[in-house]
């Protein structure tokens, strides 16, 4: 009877501690998935709708207020800083550069037409 007293008051010792085991804290754990936010032109500002879809394979779908896609092209990350060129559904080409921040589930960047970032303006998006 003492030894089964034991081995239950062990298992339970080893439930509490499984229950209390660390999570991975608040944050998002990947980037791909859809952002949301505004995009400022020049200095202005963000203040425009701006929808990203970061998808899986290095792909990337801008979206408009209505639920269209309205251009497609590819992005990457390398650590904290995230690139992405879309084409638009009326051919124009825009290039994105951005910081992403896993904790604050954030992209926070510039954008601009064709391969430069500069020449275009900010924008910032949060993960949905």
């Amino acid at each position: 009877m003492k030894i089964a007293k034991n081995l239950m008051i062990a298992l339970l010792i080893s439930a509490a501690f499984a229950a209390c085991k660390k999570d991975d804290g608040p944050g998002v754990k990947s980037i791909e998935g859809v952002w949301v936010g505004k995009w400022g032109d020049g200095s202005d500002e963000p203040s425009y709708y701006y929808k990203l879809q970061v998808k899986k394979g290095g792909e990337l779908v801008r979206w408009d207020e209505d639920g269209d896609v309205i251009a497609t092209g590819t992005w990457s990350l390398d650590g904290i800083n995230f690139e992405g060129s879309y084409t638009m559904n009326n051919g124009y080409s825009f290039s994105v550069k951005a910081l992403f921040s896993d904790i604050a589930g954030e992209l926070t960047g510039t954008w601009g037409e064709g391969d430069s970032y500069a020449n275009g303006g900010t924008f910032d998006l949060k993960k949905q």
